[in-house]
Parts: structure tokens; C-alpha cells; sequence
């Protein structure tokens, strides 16, 4: 690493970075999706919802004006592996490589314990953690692709 890289103002700039914010429609999700956004990244986020996509989509052009960052809603649904396969396709039909991979996609089950049943646990996961292990295996290559990939910490993903 350079030591102009090495400087503050260019150690945390994601301007022109291609990142992917699971369940980056709504909540802290679109949070993180609309700070990258605005600072100058290609962001992707989805929902299973088309509702949501179209509500990030309102959302993300109230912001446009301000900034040069794009943005991709994709509806998938990541709690099974056929749904984080059509996010990571989607994604590599565009771009050559993710710099950063946020998975935020999550869910709950409002019940108490004694009457959770296991097919919620089920669900519950496989999109909170089974998700998390799809997306990263799947935009692996992509990860790779990035150029702040470090072979040092590649262990991370294994």
C-alpha cells in the first residue's frame, strides 16, 4: 500500500467501489446502502419483496441529485440457495468484481421460546446465517476480483 492510499481523506473513500448490501431495501440495511451510495459507490441491494425494491428505488432518486453513486434493486429472496444464486448472478452480469459485501439480511420470529416453532427456526436460519455463507461463496470470485483483495485474510471467507 501506498502511503497516498495510507492518507485519511483516500482511506475510506468507497467513491467509484461496486458494493452489495443484503436485505439493503428498508431498516439498517438501506441505511448502510444510502451512506455508501452517497458517498460515490455503485451499490446493490434486494428484498424478496418487489414493494420494497420499488421503495428503495423512490428513495434512492429523492438522493440522486446530491450524488454520483448508482444503485441496482434486485428481488431475491436469500433464504434459500437458489434465491442468493440469482442475487449473485444478477450481480455478475454487470460488474467484474465487489469491493465490499454486507450481509445484512435478516429476520425474527415474534414468539416466545416455549412456542417458537422449529419450522420458524428454520427459516430464521437460513436467511441469518445459511444467506451470509451463500452470498460470500457465491460473489467469491468477484471478492477476489477487487482491488483491495488481501490473500493475507482470505481465510475470512473459508
Amino acid at each position: 500500500m501506498s502511503s497516498e492510499e495510507l492518507r485519511l481523506n483516500n482511506l475510506f473513500d468507497v467513491s467509484g467501489k461496486v458494493v452489495v448490501v443484503t436485505g439493503g431495501t428498508r431498516g439498517i440495511g438501506f441505511m448502510i446502502a444510502s451512506g455508501f451510495y452517497a458517498n460515490g459507490a455503485t451499490v446493490y441491494v434486494n428484498s424478496r419483496k418487489q414493494k420494497d425494491c420499488d421503495y428503495a428505488n423512490s428513495e434512492f432518486e429523492k438522493l440522486k441529485s446530491n450524488h454520483s453513486g448508482k444503485y441496482v434493486t434486485v428481488v431475491a429472496e436469500l433464504g434459500d440457495e437458489k434465491g442468493c444464486i440469482k442475487y449473485a448472478e444478477e450481480i455478475k452480469k454487470r460488474e467484474q468484481r465487489v469491493d465490499v459485501l454486507v450481509n445484512n439480511a435478516g429476520t425474527s420470529w415474534a414468539a416466545p421460546l416455549e412456542q417458537y416453532p422449529d419450522s420458524a427456526w428454520d427459516k430464521l436460519m437460513a436467511l441469518n446465517v445459511k444467506a451470509a455463507f451463500h452470498m460470500t461463496k457465491f460473489l467469491l470470485p468477484l471478492l477476489r476480483n477487487a482491488k483491495n483483495w488481501c490473500k493475507r485474510h482470505q481465510h475470512w471467507f473459508y
